[in-house]
């Protein structure tokens, strides 16, 4: 949106390949639904990810 300032993905479930699609295209911010994740864990690996990919990205679940 708005030129690469923000990704947002409410889906109920977020694959790997969509959040590494999400980071690839680097916008400024990144925004998760909480409930997308089955883990605590896999809420880490989406800012891992981001951290590979695009460093520079905010990330934030809600």
């Amino acid at each position: 949106m708005d030129g690469g300032v923000l990704a947002a993905c409410f889906d109920a479930g977020v694959p790997d390949t969509v959040i590494r699609d999400i980071a690839a295209s680097r916008p400024q911010w990144a925004v998760f639904r909480d409930s997308a994740f089955a883990s605590d864990a896999a809420k880490i690996n989406v800012t891992e990810i981001f951290k590979s990919l695009s460093p520079g990205t905010r990330v934030q679940v809600l």
